[in-house]
């Protein structure tokens, strides 16, 4: 399953990160270490958020996505770690970065989706809070039912 994956990825890259520590010498396998560790940080908070996406839909969770997103695309300039190359193998770097990078692309495009649901849903609770909150308290019955059919896309709470 993903979520055993997930761990025995991160066992390995816990296991690169004490090795590389135990060397007086910054190493690329180090630095290499170092920046796995922060995608697989990035990559467990996007799991976490597509898992349990109703929670998108909570105030309190606004800024989480948002910073996500973020944090994500910022990793993707490949700017917060500097990788001289391995001499042993040249292209590792950048294999190991266009690999991560092409899966956090597509995580991205779905926590972006995520945010535009997010979106719409405000723009429908605005919606109903007008027609409830309006001045005649006579609302149709087919307006009610068609922001009860609305709010069948969004969770209960």
């Amino acid at each position: 399953t993903l979520e055993v994956a997930d761990k025995n990825l991160f066992s390995l890259v816990s296991a690169l990160i004490r090795s590389s520590k135990s060397l007086n010498a910054a190493t690329p396998e180090e630095k290499i270490a170092d920046e796995l560790n922060e995608v697989i940080s990035w990559f467990s908070k996007s799991f976490k958020i597509m898992d349990t996406s109703s929670e998108v839909f909570d105030r309190k969770n606004f800024s989480k996505l948002d910073k996500l997103i973020e944090s994500g695309r910022k990793l993707l300039k490949f700017k917060s770690f500097v990788i001289d190359d391995i001499p042993e193998d040249p292209d590792l770097v950048n294999d190991l970065r266009q690999s991560w990078a092409a899966v956090m692309g597509d995580d991205i495009e779905r926590l972006c989706d995520l945010q535009i649901q997010r979106g719409k849903f405000l723009e429908w609770c605005e919606k109903a809070d007008e027609i409830v909150s309006s001045s005649d308290k006579k609302i149709p019955i087919e307006t009610l039912k068609e922001l009860a059919v609305q709010s069948a896309a969004y969770p209960p709470s």
